[in-house]
């Protein structure tokens, strides 16, 4: 392997094998010995962070979850229905939460595996044949986040692959709407907000007429509460490709790293007023499609996770595949309690916000669309995959020449005459000196605005997207013609004026997303790229407010109410430059105490 990497320079990336199959196909024994031996090697880590899955209950007694379960935190929306799992698929979720996509590996490896992640339960679904009043399923979502942080009052990362119906538009709907108000807190004492994870929902993948890309792109919107402004939502993609033995004739249907046959999107809606969905894509398999119009999903497609034990539990079998946008929800809340777990003190804005700005499209996602040219292709993209698959160690640490600073702040967006109100003005400490001996080496620049909104408590104001938030911000970065007192007097007048934007014309072009396309839903990110000189001189960036109910239903009393949001920037330049390599990290570590940045994770 190490000649291989040596001799071949047109490798994507190498990866273990999907060792799902072999696991599936031992006895009932066979498994238990494997999964007694991982547990062996499995170890509690001492600090964890929590997710609480809402879903068909969980077998909590199964060998690998009851390590990472507090059976206190095990519990039921109608104690009537019980806290085990119904139908299987809150422990299918529950093995991918605790265990990310690695199970296979640990259960094959002779390492030893952390335990990093606390897992809890709240039954929202009942037993069939009862179904719960659709009416009802947002006051529902909000008492079962009420039952597990009566348990305890610690942060965690809720995780809901409960859909209903399709949203073709991406209007906010009551059950969509409460999930806004359980993130922005706004009904609680000490506005504590609140990190949801939600499946975009399935595609009908199954259907006689279905094609693929097409029936996802035109077919398939989102389901919701995936149209909620503050929640991730999250779609699926697939890096499960090629032929597969004992299927002859058969061929994938999903390209390595496009989308995932099973994903819905907000295509059909991109070019609406709404937020676009999803925010993110996570591995959720792919499909083998014979001639003849016969799909299967093998296990190679597929991703290794715990089974609901069967009957009185002896000799069952206790490992199962999973896919579709409920496996992948389950792997972002994975993701996000990792995430959480590196940064305790920091906010869920902040975790939504690293976990976005950390996403990358693959080359199979830059080529989607072929017939769309210009932002109209970036608009359909973002749609399908959001802004990609979210990296780990780039959303954790900063690196020599991929440097990310953070920061975390409240604002109040309104007077109490309801007239906007503060603007912020971040000077970022960006090596200039590096930057302008670099000259035109392409660099690219990264800006994330993550925030919650308070949704519109009467849904008759849910007309546009300006009265059902209870406020938007808006970033902006300088231009090379913008001095601080110019570009202030920009921000300033787009905000007394209520204007969509305060770009310049200058440099709209060498934004992906754009401006007057960025700022919809409650988290905006969007990438700059140019040469090394010119960032040097884009080192302002402003958030400013936006109209929203707060400052229009002046009865409520909430014009001077207050809100945190988390901005986070990014500069990366190649790793090397002819000869010498770039460290753009210590430049800035020398004098980012000295600025308006309150946390930088690459401390």
């Amino acid at each position: 392997m190490t000649n291989l990497l040596r001799l071949v320079d047109s490798i994507t990336e190498l990866r273990p094998p999907n060792l799902a199959r072999t696991f599936l196909e031992m006895r009932p024994k066979e498994q238990t010995d494997w999964i007694e031996d991982l547990l062996l090697r499995s170890h509690p880590l001492p600090t964890r962070a929590r997710v609480c899955l809402l879903d068909t209950g969980l077998d909590y007694g199964h060998p690998l979850l009851a390590p990472a379960i507090e059976e206190e935190s095990v519990l039921a929306y109608n104690p009537s229905w019980g806290k085990h799992d119904h139908g299987g698929h809150g422990t299918l979720m529950a093995g991918l939460i605790v265990y990310g996509e690695h199970l296979g590996t640990h259960l094959e490896s002779n390492g030893a595996v952390p335990i990093e992640i606390t897992l809890e339960s709240v039954k929202i679904l009942p037993p069939p044949p009862a179904e719960n009043e659709p009416a009802l399923y947002g006051e529902i979502t909000k008492s079962c986040v009420a039952l597990v942080e009566a348990q305890s009052a610690e942060q965690r990362v809720f995780c809901l692959a409960v859909t209903a119906n399709p949203s073709p538009t991406g209007e906010p709907s009551s059950w969509s709407a409460a999930v806004d108000q359980i993130c922005s807190g706004a009904e609680e004492p000490d506005d504590v907000t609140r990190l949801v994870f939600i499946s975009a929902g399935n595609s009908d993948w199954n259907h006689g007429n279905y094609a693929y890309p097409e029936w996802n792109h035109e077919l398939s919107p989102i389901q919701e509460p995936a149209q909620a402004w503050n929640a991730v939502t999250v779609g699926s993609c697939t890096y499960f490709h090629g032929l597969i033995e004992g299927y002859p004739n058969y061929a994938s249907v999903a390209s390595y790293g496009d989308l995932s046959p099973f994903s819905s999107t907000s295509v059909p809606s991109c070019d609406g007023v709404w937020a676009s969905q999803p925010d993110i894509v996570f591995e959720g398999g792919n499909l083998l499609l014979h001639p003849e119009g016969l799909r299967e999903v093998p296990p190679e497609f597929a991703l290794l996770s715990t089974r609901m034990r069967l009957g009185g539990f002896a000799g069952s079998a206790l490992l199962e595949i999973m896919y579709e946008t409920s496996a992948s929800t389950a792997l972002a809340s994975h993701f996000a309690a990792k995430l959480m777990a590196e940064y305790p003190e920091a906010k869920p804005e902040t975790i939504r916000g690293l976990m976005i700005h950390s996403a990358r499209w693959s080359e199979a996602m830059l080529e989607s669309f072929p017939e769309d040219t210009g932002r109209t292709r970036v608009r359909k993209r973002q749609a399908c995959f959001g802004m990609g698959v979210p990296d780990l160690e780039r959303a954790r640490y900063s690196q020599r020449n991929a440097l990310t600073l953070v920061v975390e702040r409240e604002i109040q967006p309104f007077t109490n005459d309801g007239k906007t109100n503060e603007l912020h003005l971040h000077d970022i400490p960006w090596p200039t000196q590096v930057l302008e001996s670099l000259e035109a080496t392409p660099v690219e620049l990264r800006v994330t605005l993550s925030y919650f909104i308070e949704p519109n408590p009467g849904s008759r104001g849910w007309k546009g997207r300006y009265r059902y938030a209870s406020h938007g911000l808006r970033f902006e970065v300088c231009t090379a013609s913008d001095d601080e007192v110019s570009f202030a007097k920009r921000i300033n007048k787009a905000a007394r004026e209520e204007g969509e934007t305060a770009g310049s014309s200058s440099d709209v072009g060498e934004w992906t997303i754009g401006p007057d396309a960025r700022h919809r839903g409650s988290v905006h990110s969007d990438i700059w790229k140019g040469t090394a000189r010119d960032l040097a001189a884009k080192h302002l960036v402003a958030v400013y407010p936006a109209k929203g109910w707060w400052s229009e239903r002046t009865a409520l009393g909430r014009q001077e109410s207050k809100a945190w949001y988390s901005l986070i920037i990014s500069l990366e330049t190649p790793p090397v430059v002819g000869a010498a390599e770039i460290d753009i990290y210590s430049a800035v570590a020398e004098v980012v105490t000295e600025v308006e940045v309150d946390w930088d994770p690459g401390e």
